[in-house]
């Protein structure tokens, strides 16, 4: 199933509506959106960017550590659509590459549950 990231760096897709546009103009039953935590809180209004989102466009969730971000309200917003879709934790930094893998799975999945709803 594809899956779409907006990211605020692009010219043309930056917001979750522009590319809400892109996934509806393919007109293609199985694509819909990536939506990164990290994009949506440098983004202007942090989860209120998602509220017009329908659960079916949801198709992935990225998240990842970023200064401080509104977990609760951000993955509140993701369980008040029903999106039981895939998760996925992002470590894009060279500390936590260096590290285990199997321990930073495990750290990422223990303060998720700590803020999830």
């Amino acid at each position: 199933m594809p899956a779409f990231e907006f990211t605020l760096g692009g010219a043309q897709f930056n917001t979750p509506a522009r590319m809400r546009e892109l996934v509806a103009r393919a007109e293609h039953a199985g694509a819909g959106l990536l939506l990164d935590n990290c994009h949506i809180v440098r983004s202007r209004d942090s989860g209120r960017d998602i509220e017009d989102v329908a659960p079916s466009e949801i198709v992935y969730v990225q998240f990842r550590e970023v200064g401080a971000a509104p977990f609760p309200e951000l993955f509140g917003a993701f369980a008040a659509k029903g999106h039981s879709g895939p998760f996925s934790h992002e470590a894009p930094n060279h500390a936590a590459w260096a590290r285990p893998a199997g321990e930073i799975a495990r750290e990422a999945l223990a303060a998720s549950r700590a803020v999830l709803p």
